[in-house]
């Protein structure tokens, strides 16, 4: 094929290529040979990629799975060249919104359980919708640009994944919506929906949304609350091979008192 135009290693500041996204340990993707390579040709096997439907308006698979659909594109070193013949093969390119390409911010990047002690600390209660309003308002009277407004977990109610319903901190969401589009800021929510009954859903059993989202999806509606849950069942516990020295300064006089089966500090998995 083509000399691959990523620098030697793929690893470096140059690519991103197998370095680990901070945070969660997780590689990026192994990256695929470009359009642009210093060989001055380039090779496109497209033959597993859906094609476009103008009757539907959207992908679809190909009607012959097994066909082969390549593109050799030669070009030297004019690499504006084979940027614009790939553009008559597949079509203008799209450009995205100015918007895009200015300041966002983000907010709410928090759980919120209705009815929980946290939620009803004064500290925790001040973030609601006064308080979104009012720090747009300040950011616009500093003359501090941003063109877009993020919201985190928070927007929804029951933490993590926990539907669509707008938790109680924003009561009038059409309003909120209203008045950052008056001021020419987009709105975007962070979307965990929690209907597909993953480990960390934690799905209001009066989820408004629910019933018209879990048939769209052919799932059940969430199980009726209940309290026979055996949480132990899922854990597992191993000892902590430098518990022992703990012995003699604070666990023994525990044994003495009457608690005689310790092992150990358990850390639960």
């Amino acid at each position: 094929m083509s000399e691959a135009n990523l620098p030697a290693g793929q690893s470096d500041l140059e690519s991103p290529v197998n370095d680990a996204i901070p945070g969660i340990d997780l590689k990026l993707p192994e990256a695929k040979p470009g359009l642009l390579s210093r060989s001055g040709y380039a090779f496109i096997d497209d033959s597993p990629t859906p094609v476009w439907s103008a009757e539907k308006a959207w992908i679809e698979p190909r009607a012959q799975p097994t066909g082969q659909d390549w593109y050799l594109f030669t070009y030297n070193r004019d690499y504006r060249e084979v940027l614009g013949e790939y553009a008559q093969l597949c079509g203008p390119i799209p450009m995205i919104p100015r918007w895009v390409l200015g300041p966002w911010i983000t907010d709410f990047n928090f759980e919120y359980f209705p009815d929980s002690a946290e939620s009803r600390r004064p500290d925790f209660q001040r973030y609601n919708q006064q308080y979104l309003e009012d720090e747009v308002s300040r950011l616009r009277q500093s003359q501090i640009p941003f063109d877009a407004l993020i919201l985190d977990f928070a927007w929804h109610n029951y933490g993590w994944e926990g539907g669509y319903d707008w938790s109680p901190l924003i009561p009038h969401p059409q309003e909120l919506m209203d008045r950052l589009h008056g001021q020419g800021i987009k709105l975007s929510l962070n979307d965990h929906p929690g209907y597909v009954n993953t480990v960390q859903s934690i799905l209001s059993f009066d989820d408004s949304q629910a019933p018209e989202v879990l048939k769209a999806l052919g799932r059940p509606p969430p199980p009726s609350p209940k309290f026979d849950l055996d949480l132990s069942a899922l854990w597992s516990f191993r000892t902590d091979h430098e518990a022992g020295g703990w012995k003699p300064i604070r666990v023994g006089p525990w044994q003495e008192r009457g608690y005689g089966s310790y092992r150990g500090i358990g850390w639960y998995r």
